[in-house]
Formats: C-alpha cells, structure tokens, sequence
C-alpha cells in the first residue's frame, strides 16, 4: 500500500469520524459515536493493509457497506423524527408517551407541538414523557447512530482498496504467499557485507568459493538491477534467495547499514531469521539485537572440530537445482 493511498484512508477514516459527531442529535454521545465510526473504518483499513482479499471481495464488501449505511440512515432519520426534538437549536431525545398531564393538556389543544411541550418543559424531557419511553427511544436512536457512519467507513475503504487494485496504486508490494505455498526462489545465497577494504575482498572469495561447491550466489555489485533503487533490490534478493548471509565485523556495523538490517528484519521475521539469516563472525563483535537468539558461524575461531567453510556448506544444503 503506497503512502499517498494511506495517507487517503487516514484522511477518510478521519472524515468518517467527524460525519459520526455530527449527526447524533445526543451532545453526550458524539465522542463514542466518532469513536466507534473511526474504530469501525480503521479495522476496515486494517484488515485491507495486512489480509488482502480477492476484488470480488472488495466490490461485497464496498456494497454491504454502503446498502447498510443508506438502510440504517434512513432508519435512523425516521427514528430521529419520532424521538427528538428542537430545543433552542439543538435536538434532544424525547419519549413516545407523554405523562398523563401533558397528554390532557394535549388533548384539549391538539395543535400543541413536541417542541412547544418540551420548552414548556425547560428542556427536560422526563418533565413531558414517561422515563420507560424516552429511554426506548434512547435504544432505537444510539445503534443506529454508531452503525451507519461505521458502515459508510467500511465502504469508503472497501473502494479505496478497489481504486488502488484498478489503477495499481498498491505499488510492486509482494502479497504473502500461502501456507505451504513455496517461494519463487532464484539464488541460494544473498551476501550482505561492508563495501570495501577486507569485508568486500572476503565477500568476493566466498562468492568464488560458493559458487565452485554449485550455490547460486547473488551479490550487489554484480546482480542487482542497473535501472532499479538499491534498498528494493535488495529486498528482492533476500525475498528470492533461500539464506541470506551477512558478513559481521566491526565495519559492518558502523557503516550506516541500518537500513539493510531493517529490510532483512522486514522481510525476515524472527522464526524465518533463524531458519533463513546466517551471520558469519568475521571479527568479534557484540552481535546487535536483530541477530538475538541467532548462532551464527565464527571464522575468528582457530583448531574447531569443523572449518567455518565446511559448516556453511552444510548449513546451506543441496544447492538449487540447475535450469
């Protein structure tokens, strides 16, 4: 989801919150009605930000929004005519059943209005209507007054997330796949390193290295994209490789690669860092938090019952097969 879409649902989620406060005619609920309105339009943003849905979906979920928000407006205005009143410039709720006085009084005066006989009443309904009426009409006019403008939000987004389907406002982002489903793999090895000095010569003899043994290795300087951004290429290649293997040293974690780490933490969550993140310990170094619970293999070590070449190789596995 690109920002300017974001930004627009944030704008509407905004907009559907202040429609919420608006309307009700009851100054004391217009907070809890935005609330709920906004709340009601957010999980809708929510679940269109993470869970994406087929686009019949999407045009389901735009009509039941908007066919429930016109159904439960409209019942809410007819409701709003029996059970409110003006009283200097306002709207209060009333009751349905006047109290045995001021039925009298009306009976004997038909023309008398449920604005005169709330003023007659200086604005206090219990004064004018029985308690059990005011309050039904309280329960018929506050649902109502939470659930269209909720509606109308769940709508709105539902036809964002359509906009950004028919017009590809979404941007080059990778829907998850499936549970089972195997990713589009491409390389073995991703090799995140230090531009220059020791840690660009050691990544250019593994690359070698790996590539004799038969792993398809994917290295900045030689496999990404001229005509393409550097951080989106490398998430590519972390997304399209089965390991990604970074070279810790003292260099590596002072040379601003915050944003590298922050990609392979995106697109990595801990479980798959575990399975898929080996770090390789070219110097010692405190190991920094986005490697926590990670072994990593030490080529700092000397007289180990395994070299640190031969434990990559068996931690990397069967290489892809060749097409």
């Amino acid at each position: 989801m690109t920002r300017a879409q974001r930004w627009l649902i944030l704008c509407l989620c905004a907009g559907t919150a202040v429609l919420a406060y608006v309307t009700p005619p009851v100054p004391l609920n217009r907070i809890s009605c935005a609330g709920f309105a906004a709340g009601t339009a957010a999980l809708a943003a929510a679940v269109a930000w993470r869970w994406p849905r087929t686009q019949a979906a999407w045009i389901a979920a735009a009509l039941v929004g908007l066919i429930g928000a016109g159904v439960t407006y409209r019942a809410y205005v007819l409701a709003a005519d029996v059970c409110t009143a003006p009283y200097f410039g306002s709207s209060m709720v009333i009751g349905t059943e006047l109290v045995k006085e001021v039925r009298e009084a009306r009976a004997h005066n038909p023309g008398l209005t449920n604005q005169v006989i709330l003023e007659n009443a200086a604005g206090d309904p219990k004064l004018a209507w029985t308690e059990q009426s005011i309050h039904s009409c309280t329960a018929r006019l506050l649902p109502l007054a939470y659930l269209w403008p909720g509606l109308l939000g769940v709508a709105f987004i539902s036809s964002v997330v359509l906009a950004g389907e028919r017009w590809r406002l979404r941007g080059p982002t990778v829907a998850r796949a499936p549970a089972g489903t195997p990713r589009q793999l491409r390389y073995d090895v991703f090799v995140s390193y230090r531009h220059g000095g020791e840690d660009g010569e050691f990544a250019r003899r593994l690359v070698v290295r790996l590539e004799e043994w038969g792993f398809r290795v994917a290295i900045d300087e030689r496999d990404f994209r001229a005509e393409e951004r550097f951080l989106p290429e490398i998430e590519r290649c972390i997304k399209e490789s089965r390991f990604t293997v970074a070279l810790l040293s003292a260099r590596y974690l002072q040379s601003g690669n915050t944003e590298e780490e922050a990609l392979i933490t995106k697109v990595l969550d801990m479980e798959e860092r575990k399975r898929r993140l080996v770090p390789l310990i070219l110097e010692k170094v405190e190991m920094p938090v986005w490697l926590y619970g990670i072994v990593g293999i030490d080529f700092t070590a000397e007289g180990g019952l395994v070299e640190p070449l031969d434990r990559l190789k068996e931690t990397l596995g069967k290489p892809l097969p060749k097409t």
